[in-house]
This record gives C-alpha cells, sequence and structure tokens, in this order.
C-alpha cells in the first residue's frame, strides 16, 4: 500500500519550473538519526524537498449500531466507514518543515451483528482496492492542504 501511495504523490504533484520529482524505493526506520540518513538521500539525489511518509493505516471504524424490534427480538445494525490514517513529513532543503497527519473516512457498509460491541467488521486486506480509494483520497488531500511544492 506504501508504494501505491508513493506513485499517487508522484503522479499527482508536478513540480513547480520543471522540477523533477523521484521516488525513492528505500524504506527507512524511524530513529534518532532519521533526519541525517533523509537529508543525505536528498543530498545523493540533488533534492531541494521531500516528503516522507511516517505511518500509514488503512482500517475500518464502526460508527453506529442501531437497535430493532420485530417478533424475533431484537436485530443489530452496524455501520461501517473506511479510513487512512496517514504521516507525511515535509523536508525543504535538508531540514524538515512540518508533519502532517491526514485521517479521512467515507461510509462503506452495513452488516447485521449480534451485539453493538462485539460487531467485527469487514476485512481490510480482503477489501484491498477500496483501501486504496481511501489512500488515493488522503494522499490528494494533503497536497492539497499543505502545497507541498510552494
Amino acid at each position: 500500500m506504501a508504494d501505491s501511495l508513493k506513485q499517487v504523490l508522484y503522479e499527482s504533484s508536478p513540480p513547480p519550473n520543471g522540477g523533477l520529482l523521484i521516488v525513492i524505493p528505500e524504506l527507512i526506520n524511524e530513529k534518532a538519526d532519521s533526519d541525517s540518513t533523509i537529508l543525505l538521500l536528498m543530498i545523493r539525489n540533488n533534492a531541494s524537498k521531500a516528503i516522507v511518509i511516517k505511518t500509514l493505516d488503512a482500517f475500518f471504524n464502526q460508527t453506529d449500531v442501531e437497535v430493532t424490534k420485530d417478533a424475533g427480538g431484537k436485530n443489530r445494525t452496524a455501520s461501517f466507514d473506511i479510513c487512512a490514517r496517514i504521516s507525511y513529513r515535509l523536508y525543504n532543503s535538508g531540514v524538515m518543515v512540518k508533519d502532517s497527519e491526514i485521517t479521512n473516512c467515507e461510509f462503506y457498509t452495513k452488516r447485521n451483528v449480534m451485539s453493538g460491541l462485539l460487531a467485527a467488521g469487514p476485512d481490510i486486506v480482503g477489501k484491498k482496492r477500496e483501501a486504496f480509494k481511501i489512500v488515493r483520497k488522503n494522499a490528494l488531500e494533503y497536497l492539497s492542504r499543505e502545497s507541498p511544492w510552494k
């Protein structure tokens, strides 16, 4: 999913003045010297700006349980949103400029459940296509909100 997010950022954010965008496929574990690792990558690639994806989480969130009664007893219907929570870090000339976390959710489904407390939501792994859509939406929101190339 992180590779897809990188591709969305790459394809959706043309740099000004004919600048060149590149995607660095390396993973960097966050630790005390991760800023220096980013700086070295920026120098090696002659980059003046960098967007780093710190965390990416796609998940289902139960938003509501509706309880109705009929002749057979109580029926419970849980509502679920699909969500993406992504943390970005922007560097400018090798200096960390801003951390941003964007969470966006949208309604996904309703399903009958035995209990509002023990409701099992959809499987995020089995819903990769829908997860990619919400991750893409998150990336586009980041680009429009933060305008990283200005």
